[in-house]
Order: C-alpha cells, then structure tokens, then sequence
C-alpha cells in the first residue's frame, strides 16, 4: 500500500512539478536564474557592479569620518566586529542627518531600482513564486485530469490509515488522543 502510495504520488508530483515545487526548490530556481543571467548578460554584470561600488562608496564615506576604524580591518580583528563598529557609525551619522552619506545611500537605492527593473526575473521573491505555485495549483482544480490523479493518491493514503488502524486497532486511540492533546495546547496559546 504504501508503495502503492509513493508511485502514485510521485507520479503526480512529476506530472504537475509546477503546482508541487518546494519552497527551497523556488528559492534555488530563483537563484540559477540570476546566476544565468549575470554569466550570459555584460549588461547585468555592469550594473550589479556599479551597485556594489555605490555600497562601497557609502562605507568609505562612513570610514572616512572615523578613520581609527581602519585599524581594526588590519590588526587580525575578527571582520564582524569591524563591521559593526561601521554600523554603529552609520547609524550615528544617519541619526545625526549626514547629508553626504544620504546622497550616497539615495544613489545606491537608484541603482539597484534600475538593476531590479531590467532584470526582474533575477530579483522575484520566493514569496511571489510561492504565490504563483499556489495559483498554478487551485488552476487544476477545474483539471478532471488532475482531480482523478490526486483523488487516486488520497484514497491510498486512505488505505494506508485503514491498514493501520486494523492492523493496530490502538493507533486510532492514540491518533485521537494526539489530536485532542494538540488542540488543547491550540485553546490554552488563544487564551
């Protein structure tokens, strides 16, 4: 039965990847896409280039008004510290309305608008790619195709339980028995 179960599911999930990818799945497309294009288009490279310089440009900035920060970059002192003595002072400098420092941050912004609005597709969210994946799946609601295939799927898992519990007749209990277990701890968090 569960066998059965795997090749049924598995054959579903293969049929209809788009409406079953995975969220880490979404996450690793996303970023071979990115990856392509940065290896296929000079364009992408330039830009991208251009927006880490304009980040450089605003830590040199920052550095620039505390230079003793420099010294910690070279005396074998771990980078997250030096990286956050430079957040410190940027945020100081921020706080403190350092108008050099906003016009270099608007800048990188800029930048990185301009790069995200010609490349989109090496910037979607997972959030959005998870949204398009739930469409493509309540798309095949309307699929009888589809519908008779998953159907197929729940009824084996169907099989499965009905095994089980004959076979165990003290599995039901403990189902029971978890279940209402988890939907008390679910009441007593709602209070």
């Amino acid at each position: 039965l569960v066998a059965k179960h795997d090749k049924l599911q598995a054959a579903l999930h293969v049929e209809y990847a788009e409406a079953f990818i995975t969220h880490k799945q979404l996450g690793k497309l996303i970023r071979k896409k990115k990856q392509h294009i940065k290896a296929t288009d000079p364009e992408f490279k330039a830009m991208e280039t251009a927006v880490h310089r304009a980040h450089r440009a605003e830590d040199d900035h920052v550095l620039s008004t505390r230079p003793e920060l420099a010294s910690l970059k070279k005396d074998g002192i771990p980078k997250q510290r030096f990286t956050s003595e430079l957040g410190q002072v940027r945020v100081q400098l921020e706080a403190a309305g350092n108008k050099q420092l906003a016009a270099l941050v608007a800048d990188t912004a800029r930048r990185q608008a301009a790069l995200e609005a010609r490349f989109p597709e090496a910037f979607e969210s997972v959030d959005d790619a998870v949204k398009k994946r739930q469409a493509k799946r309540k798309s095949l609601n309307d699929d009888p195709g589809f519908q008779a295939r998953n159907k197929a799927v729940v009824d084996a898992g169907k099989a499965i339980k009905g095994y089980e519990h004959k076979a165990a007749p003290n599995l039901a209990k403990l189902a029971a028995a978890a279940k209402a277990y988890v939907d008390s701890l679910k009441s007593s968090d709602d209070k």
